[in-house]
């Protein structure tokens, strides 16, 4: 089928607010819109299967599901209509009555989370975050012992966050073992209000990470720069999962009110400086008074996980 053809229909059949569930966005109905928990900027029409987002003028922030894919799934357009085809089944493009079940989503209707069986073992996710990713030692044992981290039956890493009120946990993720590009994803149900944090508790600084193992990567980073250990836990830590996904930034802050500093030590690329420029214009819409600073790594196309294994 040509490209045009199959893009066309994956317009028509993917429903837009069940491929940003599969993103891993908590849709709710709202009305005769659907909006994400994420993102209350956004209005998915089901009548249409359209989107846009109210008062954002970015390229891809409006229009079909391939825009969707590419705006909130971070990829490029060949990349947006592989996933697209993946999510469905590419064999069901060519079958013209293929409905895909829809879902209902009810306002304040949430799955819950349910985190990945345990296993018997630490042995395959400290070997990973040490030999591999050059975590430090004592931010491994730290992960661990506060039950942030785990290994599951599956011998994944297993990142869990909890809320601070009911310390029941609310946002997991998990990261594979068995090589350096190994399976990663966040656990069905999680909650991004807040994502992945570690809170201090009367910390003034706030630090911001795409993912986990760059926020270990920049615990390990201060470390190896010879920065006391008194000193890195005065402050807040935050990993977004996504770059699409900062308004757990603005959310944290509203639960921390004594945080005056946001470091932004998001991915030294284009996405990374976009997302760091985006965050820093909206706090100010937002009328935040904190003070938003870009905290990249040095070089060009590096993450902080780059950063301390030059280092090692």
């Amino acid at each position: 089928m040509p490209m045009n053809e199959r893009v066309e229909k994956l317009k028509q059949l993917v429903k837009i607010e069940e491929y940003a569930e599969y993103l891993g966005f908590h849709v709710i109905r709202t009305g005769r819109y659907y909006t994400l928990e994420e993102h209350d900027s956004v209005r998915i029409n089901p009548a249409t299967n359209r989107f846009f987002r109210n008062s954002v003028d970015e390229e891809y922030s409006s229009g079909s599901v391939v825009n969707f894919a590419m705006y909130f799934g971070e990829m490029d357009y060949k990349s947006a209509i592989a996933d697209l085809e993946a999510f469905i089944g590419q064999g069901n493009l060519n079958n013209i009555s293929y409905i895909r079940p829809v879902n209902r989503y009810d306002a304040g209707k949430k799955k819950m989370l349910k985190l990945p069986p345990r296993g018997g073992s630490r042995r395959h996710a400290y070997a990973y975050l040490n030999h591999v990713r050059k975590i430090d030692r004592m931010m491994i044992d730290f992960m661990f012992e506060s039950g942030r981290l785990y290994e599951d039956d599956k011998r994944n890493c297993v990142f869990v966050s909890y809320d601070e009120k009911t310390h029941q946990p609310d946002f997991a993720c998990k990261r594979g073992t068995l090589s350096d590009v190994a399976f990663k994803g966040d656990v069905e149900g999680c909650s991004y209000q807040y994502c992945f944090r570690i809170p201090a508790k009367e910390g003034k600084r706030l630090y911001v990470c795409e993912a986990v193992i760059d926020l270990l990567s920049l615990l390990t980073y201060f470390l190896n720069k010879g920065i006391e250990k008194k000193e890195i836990a005065s402050c807040h830590y935050q990993a977004l999962s996504s770059t699409r996904k900062y308004e757990a930034i603005f959310s944290f802050i509203q639960l921390h009110p004594e945080i005056e500093e946001v470091y932004l030590a998001l991915d030294n690329d284009e996405s990374g400086r976009k997302a760091v420029d985006r965050i820093i214009e909206v706090a100010k819409e937002k009328g935040f008074k904190q003070s938003f600073i870009s905290y990249l790594p040095e070089w060009n196309g590096w993450d902080w996980n780059d950063m301390i294994r030059k280092e090692g």
